[in-house]
């Protein structure tokens, strides 16, 4: 069952497109349901138009997980309805100055973590103070033991004891979950993806850097 079973998503999408991004714009952190419409209308068409461009399905993927992320930030400041033909400018125009990492290298997974699911929690967590990104990273994504965080962290010049790294590790977990709109999880948690919050934790892997 797709994201366009659920019942706000499936609202959405009885819309017209300007409709879609009007209520996006409005405030795309209180809703994801918008933003996911918006997804189901054009990301078959934008996928299938990577797939020409780009061979091999890994870096094909990770294109379009970008594409999406560009389109995010992009929608917000448009002034006028976009349309297919916008988006497809926008994702062609990015491609186009692209570096495609190699296959071996790219983490990323669209099936089990679809765009928009990708999207809002790379920006969350770009947003996270800079020790919960490294936390949640350490912990998540390079699977390193309490103690060789714990060392990591002093190295850093920062004295702490496993009780505090817990707790620290906690609070950025929640900070993470709470800065997420409160309806994405449910969109998909209840459909085929099952995600969970270790599902969306474990995307800090590929977090841009800010700092």
């Amino acid at each position: 069952m797709p994201p366009s079973a659920h019942p706000s998503v499936h609202d959405w999408l009885q819309q017209e497109t300007p409709a879609i991004q009007q209520a996006f714009q409005a405030n795309p952190w209180q809703t994801a349901a918008p933003f996911v419409a918006l997804y189901e209308r054009y990301g078959e068409p934008l996928q299938a138009l990577t797939t020409d461009r780009i061979g091999a399905p890994t870096q094909a993927d990770w294109a379009v997980a970008q594409a999406w992320r560009q389109i995010w930030q992009a929608l917000q400041l448009a002034e006028t309805a976009w349309d297919w033909p916008d988006y497809q400018a926008l994702a062609e125009r990015y491609w186009a100055d692209l570096w495609l990492p190699p296959t071996e290298a790219i983490a990323y997974d669209l099936p089990s973590m679809p765009p928009p699911l990708w999207v809002y929690t790379q920006v969350a967590i770009a947003n996270l103070p800079g020790i919960d990104r490294l936390l949640l990273a350490l912990t998540y994504t390079y699977r390193w033991s309490r103690s060789q965080v714990l060392n990591q962290l002093q190295m850093l010049g920062h004295r702490l004891g496993e009780p505090q790294l817990r707790q620290l590790l906690e609070i950025a977990e929640v900070r993470l979950l709470a800065a997420l709109p409160p309806d994405l999880l449910e969109i998909y948690s209840e459909l085929d993806y099952m995600v969970t919050h270790q599902d969306v934790i474990a995307t800090v892997r590929l977090c841009p850097r800010n700092d």
